[in-house]
């Protein structure tokens, strides 16, 4: 069951054909946002008001097929600002031969009531922007998101929040239509990148650190875009609306070099 499972995780991300070799690094809130909900449960908020804005993979090795996973998760941080209150939750997934293979940092905010004396100097977030992507990054991939990618999503990675797959329920949350997860874009980027900057080699993928920026309303077409013009080890991701150019998420990958494949 397991096996078909990650199969049609795999598929979902990278289409027919893909090949099951591990346990998707991306993949960790099926089995992680139990334990992170656990962790949480100890702030005086409802899980309801938390707003993930996004994430950084450590890869430190590949999760074999058919080992028992070992998973911990902590509440790493907490900052009250004047407008929202940052959260860091720390992610670790791995089996006995190594128990941190994937440490996952969770970022998350939950909003403060706006002063009355500043509310007129709030801007408005979550719109997109119309700077998209820098002219120097490469188009590495493109995909044509249905109604029911988030439904789809939400079945391979257990998160039905509403809103990503009831139309109703989004429109009182005031999106126009169902908006695909974070995580889910996260998922499509980190196997592009596999794909067409490793060969489809996992283990030269050390670190992926992404923010959410603007909700991808369904159905859509985004792009995936890299920048590898840096002369250090640290490149540019980007994901962007194809129609209209608005950025929906942003980050930055690191590559092993071919000596250091785990």
């Amino acid at each position: 069951y397991i096996y078909i499972y990650l199969f049609f995780d795999l598929e979902w991300c990278s289409g027919p054909g893909v090949k099951l070799d591990r346990v998707p690094e991306h993949l960790f809130p099926q089995w992680a946002f139990p334990m992170m909900a656990s962790a949480l449960s100890i702030l005086p908020f409802p899980m309801t008001a938390i707003l993930n804005q996004g994430c950084e993979l450590e890869i430190n090795g590949t999760i074999p097929l058919g080992v028992s996973l070992i998973c911990t998760a902590q509440l790493a941080d907490v900052v009250e600002e004047e407008t929202k209150i940052r959260i860091t939750t720390k992610i670790t997934s791995g089996y006995k031969g190594n128990r941190e293979a994937i440490v996952a940092y969770v970022f998350a905010i939950i909003p403060l009531p706006a002063k009355k004396k500043t509310a007129k100097n709030v801007k408005t977030k979550g719109k997109g922007r119309a700077d998209g992507v820098p002219d120097e990054a490469d188009l590495i991939a493109s995909h044509n998101l249905l109604s029911r990618s988030g439904q789809d999503y939400a079945y391979l990675s257990g998160d039905f929040n509403p809103i990503h797959w009831i139309p109703t329920m989004a429109k009182l949350s005031g999106f126009k239509n169902v908006i695909l997860h974070g995580f889910a874009q996260m998922a499509l980027v980190h196997e592009d990148i596999l794909r067409s900057q490793c060969g489809g080699d996992s283990s030269l993928l050390s670190n992926l650190d992404v923010r959410f920026i603007s909700p991808v309303v369904l159905p859509t077409c985004i792009n995936v875009s890299v920048d590898t013009t840096s002369k250090s080890d640290s490149y540019k991701v980007y994901v962007s609306n194809k129609e209209s150019g608005a950025l929906h998420m942003a980050g930055s990958f690191k590559l092993k070099p071919p000596a250091s494949r785990i």
